[in-house]
């Protein structure tokens, strides 16, 4: 944003690194197409899918071969009997059921992470994006409040000269220009630290906003408590809560289904050099599980599925704190808001309207009037920041409203 219509000289020139004018739907499109997180999301869930391709596979056969009964001496290899064959293991368990149960479980995950992750990109851009506007409107009303004390100690000056005043008035006027000039340089860091946090929103580090277009005075509804509490569980966080508790819940599955040993079965061709005779051997093995029985194993994932159910129940709780706790503050923050614009604006601009009128009629000098002037940009740059406060307020209340997704 330009410091008091001045175009800074330190941005990229490059067109497509610079943002001119950026709203926020272009924000959060931005964010959606290149946010490095919501890109890893999706890879995720495109891992999740490839995984699941492959659960439930049987494991690939084996190709046996060798020889038996070669003498040391005399003819070893004419002698000898030779064995050539497959072996395969075979489940008795439903565990190939048992690991694409998993592996659709998991897939879910990814894709409620994805989602969750998705909300959380949105309500980020979502309060740096007030955030930004607010610190250039009040970069643009204390440049104005600047410009005012500017004009109040040319006039106190011209007053000294000419008489009118002493110079105590000219010394209170030099710091009150020094002190707006102050907060017009802090506006101007704001506005750069605000930038940046929306560009790190955004996800696009490569990219320098140079000023943002909206309006701070956007009309924020209020939605009703009860609805939101009804939604409560479409919120991505509980959804993912619920989701890593399926899968632990499959896995718990599966760990009893690998406690069935599978069967291994041989089935090989002989040949018998020394008598010219071909035959066949056919073996079955049974794994015995004298060292290691799965329970242990079971156990463990037992404890993990109690730890997911606790750790959704305890999401459910905090989520449920956060969304009557944001509630609260967007109340307040539209109450106060309604309440500045209702009972104090319509007065200090009503003063603003008497002061112009007197001066013109010369009943007051030109620094009442900028007083005057003052008061009421004082009481815009109030307004700025209750509307920051609503807006950040209804952006924590992202989550828990109905979102259909980027496009």
């Amino acid at each position: 944003m330009p410091a008091h219509g001045e175009r800074r000289p330190d941005r990229p020139t490059g067109p497509s690194a610079v943002e001119v004018g950026l709203t926020l739907e272009r924000a959060l499109d931005l964010a959606f197409s290149e946010h490095p997180a919501l890109v890893r999301a999706r890879a995720e869930v495109d891992v999740a899918a490839a995984r699941l391709e492959q659960a439930g596979r049987w494991t690939n056969p084996d190709l046996v071969a060798g020889f038996e009964n070669a003498p040391i001496e005399g003819g070893t290899f004419q002698q000898a009997e030779y064995l050539l064959g497959v072996g395969q293991s075979v489940p008795l368990s439903a565990r190939h059921a048992r690991e694409r149960d998993v592996g659709a479980r998991e897939r879910q995950l990814a894709e409620e992470e994805a989602s969750a992750q998705l909300f959380e990109v949105r309500r980020a851009v979502h309060g740096a994006f007030a955030t930004a506007l607010y610190a250039q409107a009040v970069d643009e009303l204390v440049g104005e409040l600047a410009r005012v004390a500017e004009q109040s100690l040319g006039l106190a000056r011209a007053r000294l000269e000419a008489g009118d005043a002493v110079a105590a008035e000219v010394a209170k006027m030099r710091l009150e220009h020094g002190l707006a000039q102050r907060e017009a340089r802090r506006a101007e860091t704001t506005w750069r630290i605000a930038s940046g946090d929306l560009v790190a929103a955004i996800g696009a580090p490569a990219r320098t906003i140079d000023s943002v277009a909206g309006d701070l005075d956007l009309a924020l509804a209020l939605p009703a408590l009860e609805e939101l509490v009804q939604r409560l569980d479409e919120n991505p966080a509980i959804l993912v809560a619920a989701a890593r508790a399926d899968v632990a819940a499959a896995q718990v599955d599966l760990a009893q289904a690998l406690r069935v040993p599978e069967l291994r079965f041989e089935l090989l061709y002989r040949r018998d050099e020394a008598t010219e005779i071909n035959a066949f051997d056919a073996f079955v093995g049974v794994p015995l599980n004298l060292w290691s029985s799965g329970r242990a194993y079971v156990k463990e994932k037992r404890r993990a599925l109690t730890a997911a159910r606790a750790d959704e129940l305890a999401q459910r709780n905090a989520l449920a704190g956060h969304l009557r706790r944001a509630h609260l503050e967007l109340e307040r923050a539209i109450e106060d808001l309604q309440h500045l614009r209702s009972e104090i604006l319509p007065r200090v601009e009503e003063l603003m309207a008497l002061s112009s009128a007197r001066h013109e009629l010369g009943d007051i000098l030109l620094d009442e009037l900028l007083q005057a002037r003052r008061e009421l940009l004082k009481k815009r740059l109030e307004e700025c920041a209750l509307q920051r406060e609503a807006l950040r307020a209804f952006a924590e209340l992202t989550p828990y409203l109905e979102f259909d997704g980027p496009g």
